[in-house]
């Protein structure tokens, strides 16, 4: 008896089901890679804020400063990011020792940000968070530019995690998108961000061109927060002033 193979329209049938269902399940894959990373960006910061805390146990109650770039950095600074800077190693910077020892790099990127590619500025940041200037405060050399935020009188120095209303509310770090993170410093809310200052929603697979970065409808980033938690928000949620303003009051 003669052997009865397959036809050539029968073998079709068998590739074009195969291609279905690779072509249904990749963006399933896809999601589900994407789900594990954003877990990931938050473990990391959560790590981070862990450190925070212990920095802020250690030095009265205070927090660092936030890391702004283009040379005017302190020795506060969260995050020495400037490594051929003379005097600047990142494991030396103020939260690094209680991030253990030898620091762990990859802590300070979600790994869903190319931190090769898509860096503003002249200055490359090569991580994913930057912190609320608000909380931290920027160096005396800013001058007085708490003033306008909240009215003449206002001072640099670092803030006291006691003066920090609703803490659990206030941000802390973001995650901030690469279209705009060019430093460990989060501005947002003020005329430093010049609006540019944006959280990520790469974890959402959203657009985040220059041109989306104002919209509400973006979609859900990572924070952490002044308690030390960490957690998904919407972009428009780091927009609101209850949520950004540490002396804001609902």
């Amino acid at each position: 008896m003669r052997r009865k193979g397959f036809t050539l329209v029968e073998l079709l049938v068998v590739i074009g089901i195969i291609a279905l269902l690779i072509a249904i399940l990749m963006p399933v894959l896809g999601r589900a890679k994407e789900q594990a990373n954003w877990v990931k960006c938050l473990s990391n910061m959560r790590q981070i804020g862990q450190a925070f805390q212990m920095y802020v146990s250690n030095n009265k109650g205070t927090f660092p400063r936030p890391g702004v770039g283009g040379g005017a950095f302190t020795p506060e600074d969260w995050i020495y990011y400037e490594d051929t800077a003379p005097d600047r190693k990142m494991d030396d910077s103020a939260i690094a020792k209680y991030l253990g020892t030898p620091l762990n790099r990859s802590v300070f990127q979600c790994p869903s940000d190319d931190v090769t590619v898509r860096r503003p500025g002249a200055e490359k940041y090569p991580y994913s968070y930057s912190g609320n200037y608000l909380i931290m405060r920027l160096g005396p050399s800013f001058g007085n530019v708490y003033d306008a935020v909240w009215g003449p009188g206002q001072t640099n120095d670092t803030m006291r995690i006691t003066q920090v209303v609703n803490a659990p509310d206030k941000i802390l770090l973001i995650d901030e998108t690469a279209e705009t993170v060019d430093d460990g410093c989060w501005a947002w809310m003020g005329d430093l961000g010049q609006g540019y200052n944006v959280m990520s929603t790469r974890h959402m697979r959203r657009q985040e061109q220059l041109q989306f970065l104002n919209d509400y409808r973006a979609g859900w980033g990572n924070a952490l927060f002044v308690d030390g938690h960490a957690g998904k928000i919407e972009r428009k949620a780091s927009f609101d002033r209850k949520n950004y303003d540490p002396l804001f009051r609902n």
